[in-house]
């Protein structure tokens, strides 16, 4: 098979007909006259490389049925989550889901998960919680030691490793890992507690770190979590076409979903986020 980034063509110099074609690593000094015009074309051969061609990349039927869900009926069945999309969790509640979110992209799609090899965490808040995600893979009966193994836990510690971490390096961490879901917690948290930076330079670094995600475009779902109120809150919501807000109204959490122009609404107890349900 020809390697077509490697490939040269030979062409007679006087009548530009294509004499061969054969594989740069191949080459040697070429002595032989022109079939057509009978030129002889020793030393007077022009090369020229072939363009790559370009390469379809298909997928399996079963990468195709992949759904983020979070086993909850209602949310799931209205937001129905793919590669494609751009998720924003806010609210009181909004570590809980993306901790749940973590281990069930871990869990095969036939037993309802995502099927990602691994998980990017971007723990920009400082917010981990490892003893719920060991709660979570628990009741899911999956094995303790791969999920910690496949959740691959990025903490930056300024607002400009941060940026950097995901406008510079995210791209290359997507290759290495495999991974078909990038998660980013409590995003503000930074941007929120330093009092010595402008807001000028807040939007500035907000913008370039929206800008890069929405060139991440080869299939990869993107959470991000706001845990506190913050007055940046609506130029990063408004960036992702899918959302999930959770606030507790001291008995019940109230759950605000968005599925692009779409809404819906509705209430359940705080132990249905923590506790899987079987059926």
């Amino acid at each position: 098979m020809v390697n077509y980034e490697q490939s040269l063509q030979f062409f007679c110099q006087k009548c530009n007909c294509i004499l061969k074609e054969i594989a740069a690593n191949d080459y040697e000094q070429c002595n032989e006259l022109c079939p057509i015009c009978g030129h002889e074309i020793t030393l007077q051969v022009k090369k020229q490389t072939l363009p790559a061609p370009q390469i379809t990349h298909f997928k399996t039927a079963y990468d195709l049925a992949a759904r983020l869900t979070l086993g909850i009926d209602k949310i799931d069945n209205f937001l129905n989550i793919t590669a494609q999309d751009r998720v924003c969790i806010s609210g009181s509640f909004a570590h809980l889901v993306i901790t749940r979110l973590c281990v069930r992209a871990l869990m095969p799609i036939r037993s309802g998960g995502f099927g990602s090899q691994n998980v990017v965490f971007i723990d920009a808040g400082n917010s981990s919680d490892i003893y719920q995600t060991v709660n979570f893979a628990r009741q899911y009966g999956m094995s303790i030691d791969h999920v910690l193994q496949n959740i691959i836990v990025g903490r930056p510690f300024t607002i400009y490793q941060l940026a950097g971490l995901i406008i510079y390096e995210l791209a290359g961490i997507i290759e290495k890992t495999h991974t078909k879901i990038i998660i980013i917690s409590d995003l503000l948290a930074m941007f929120v507690q330093d009092p010595q930076i402008s807001q000028h330079e807040v939007s500035y670094i907000l913008s370039e770190i929206v800008k890069s995600l929405a060139n991440i475009t080869d299939d990869i779902l993107i959470v991000l979590s706001l845990h506190e109120p913050s007055q940046h809150d609506d130029k990063i919501v408004s960036q992702f076409n899918k959302s999930i807000m959770l606030e507790s109204d001291g008995k019940q959490v109230n759950i605000n979903l968005r599925n692009n122009q779409k809404t819906d609404c509705f209430s359940m107890p705080e132990r249905n986020l923590r506790l899987v349900q079987t059926k």
